[in-house]
């Protein structure tokens, strides 16, 4: 009834999935496998952690709730920055200014990055904010097309190179795709392994994207 549904009919109707399956999960019948948990979680608006081991539960009025988000520093391709630098936006990001969440996650698994420069303009230009969802705060399993937040780790970690990229599977792994019209961001980086000196970690998926009028 907290979701919205009335009936166990509605709920599984809103799911995609048969009654019967619904009604087994719902009530414990069947174990609930990590694919169901994912889906249930976006629909009811709860953790798959919630779902899945009973820890985190929701309360009504978090889901109720509609949050804001600190902006915790930039994206900004090609720019490198010291690691204590990137440590320093962490540190102060409930000092940063904040925009609305999105509603469909709880705003403590959420934070946000002003872009800047020109390496997202088809789609954010400079100044924009990117509302974004932690990917191990929530358990969230990145998936093909998504816009992910990538920190490029170089010179043994001493530097941190911070982007937005499309993430596209290939044969071999997978390929960071840039959305520019910039001639100094047209190729793809592929992310098939790190060297020994430097590594790829996706950090969050974008959820929404502000731009300024």
């Amino acid at each position: 009834v907290r979701a919205g549904y009335s009936t166990a009919t509605d709920a599984a109707r809103a799911l995609g999935v048969s009654v019967s399956t619904y009604s087994a999960h719902e009530n414990g019948q069947n174990g609930l496998k990590v694919k169901y948990a994912e889906k249930y979680a976006l629909k009811f608006k709860v953790s798959q952690t919630w779902l899945l081991t009973g820890e985190d539960q929701p309360s009504l009025e978090r889901k109720q709730k509609i949050g804001l988000v600190p902006v915790v520093g930039k994206v900004s391709a090609g720019v490198p920055l010291d690691v204590e630098t990137v440590e320093q936006e962490w540190a102060e990001m409930h000092d940063k200014p904040t925009v609305p969440c999105a509603s469909q996650y709880p705003a403590e698994w959420q934070y946000s990055f002003e872009v800047e420069g020109q390496s997202l303009n088809k789609i954010a230009p400079h100044g924009s904010i990117l509302v974004c969802l932690d990917i191990i705060a929530s358990g969230y399993a990145v998936k093909e097309d998504d816009l992910v937040i990538v920190e490029h780790s170089m010179f043994d970690g001493q530097a941190i190179e911070r982007t937005a990229k499309r993430i596209r599977r290939t044969s071999s792994g997978y390929d960071l795709w840039p959305e520019s019209t910039s001639p100094q961001y047209t190729n793809p980086i592929a992310i098939n392994g790190s060297g020994e000196s430097e590594e790829y970690t996706i950090k969050a998926v974008v959820l929404w994207i502000l731009t300024r009028p």
